[in-house]
């Protein structure tokens, strides 16, 4: 194998190295603009061949595109969501599902204590929440926490 030693891009002219597979021939770098540049490079070449200049025009390349169509019958015709198919769903299955419900009504109070009790059930934290801090941690609780919960 040879080294491998920066080589210029064909397209941008930044340095890069090939890939060790394709040192003697790798002219474009890895760069989008790049990849595409080589892409129209090298189809313009294969067109320019004196064997490809008809290869997509006159009765040959319609009869080859005939006989290709004749072998995929329908692949032209496909709908674009044909990868994607809809299971179907048992009978059983079906009826096991309840039925949605009225979704929940939202409250308008703006208490912060009492929102939390209509809408987590855990009205036992709810005295926790609303007491004063203990004197001990009153330095570092400036507000209770139901006004801090408010903000």
């Amino acid at each position: 194998m040879g080294e491998n030693r920066l080589r210029r891009c064909a397209h941008c002219g930044q340095p890069f190295t090939p890939d060790a597979r394709n040192t003697h021939h790798q002219r474009y770098c890895l760069a989008p603009a790049c990849r595409l540049a080589s892409k129209r490079a090298s189809q313009n070449q294969w067109l320019a061949k004196l064997e490809n200049r008809d290869y997509h025009r006159g009765p040959a390349a319609v009869a080859r595109v005939q006989a290709w169509r004749r072998a995929h019958p329908g692949y032209s015709r496909r709908p674009t969501g044909a990868l994607v198919t809809a299971v179907p769903v048992p009978a059983a299955a079906a009826s096991a599902v309840p039925p949605l419900t009225e979704p929940p009504t939202p409250t308008t109070t703006t208490d912060p204590a009492d929102r939390l009790a209509k809408t987590s059930g855990n009205a036992a934290v709810l005295p926790a929440l609303q007491a004063p801090c203990p004197p001990p941690l009153q330095e570092h609780c400036p507000a209770p926490l139901q006004d801090l919960l408010a903000s």
